[in-house]
């Protein structure tokens, strides 16, 4: 079963179930949102050390699934972890404690629905 969590609460997860790291920040996953992304949302600081206002979360979604979508690595990751879910609990662990306002609930959704979505072969359908 896929499911979500946070950081600091790994410690308190099953050991046999799947953790994965969808961070940009301290695990560079291809799920994660990219720095481009995280600084134009307001989560990472520029590079002159100023935050751009919070994005509402709605665009924030809007991007992160267009940039996750259009890399084919990142759909061949989601279907490898959609596969093991099947198999055993996947959780898909950010530095977010609050699952509301997260990228991890916005992939958690879209592996759910990831054939629905996407037909097995998207090489013609990513430009």
């Amino acid at each position: 079963m896929l499911k979500e969590s946070y950081f600091a609460n790994v410690k308190n997860l099953p050991q046999e179930a799947h953790k994965e790291y969808v961070t940009r920040a301290r695990f560079n996953s291809i799920l994660a949102p990219s720095a481009k992304l995280l600084i134009e949302a307001g989560i990472f600081k520029k590079t002159d050390g100023s935050k751009n206002p919070k994005m509402p979360f709605d665009q924030f979604r809007v991007k992160y699934e267009k940039e996750i979508l259009a890399n084919p690595a990142a759909i061949e990751r989601m279907r490898f972890l959609k596969e093991l879910a099947e198999q055993m609990d996947v959780y898909l662990i950010c530095m977010e404690k609050s699952a509301l306002f997260c990228h991890r609930s916005i992939l958690k959704t879209m592996i759910e629905c990831l054939d629905i979505v996407l037909p097995l072969n998207t090489s013609d359908m990513i430009e």
